[in-house]
């Protein structure tokens, strides 16, 4: 095979590889819903679905809120969103979204501000009806 032949060759399965994959990914989903399927007409119970995170420290977040959960205990007032007023660091949030908004608004060329200022509007008139 000369070279041109066989850089061809590469790049059609170069090409393949991520079709392949979500063929893969879509029958591994398939069959984990018929083995769930299966389970629930065999009388057990079907595997749990949610799965927590792969990243170490959103996993060990996610399984403290899930034991606090199962526990019937309340996730304390500091674990929500800032955006919560009640949340302790609301109002440096609060500046800091603000700092942002006001330096994304200066970027904007003044056709795309008044075309966003129109959907604003378009929006306000439409959940006003």
């Amino acid at each position: 095979m000369d070279e041109q032949t066989s850089f061809y060759a590469a790049a059609g399965l170069a090409a393949m590889i991520p079709g392949m994959q979500y063929a893969i990914d879509q029958m591994q989903k398939q069959l984990d819903e018929m083995k769930a399927r299966l389970m629930t007409l065999q009388g057990g119970a079907p595997a749990r679905r949610g799965r927590p995170p792969a990243d170490p420290e959103a996993r060990s977040r996610e399984m403290k809120r899930r034991i606090a959960v199962s526990r019937g205990k309340a996730v304390p007032k500091s674990a929500t969103h800032p955006r919560d007023r009640n949340h302790p660091e609301h109002a440096a949030w609060l500046r800091k979204m603000k700092r942002a908004q006001k330096k994304r608004w200066e970027a904007m060329t003044p056709i795309v501000r008044e075309a966003q200022l129109a959907t604003m509007a378009a929006g306000r008139s439409k959940a006003a009806a």
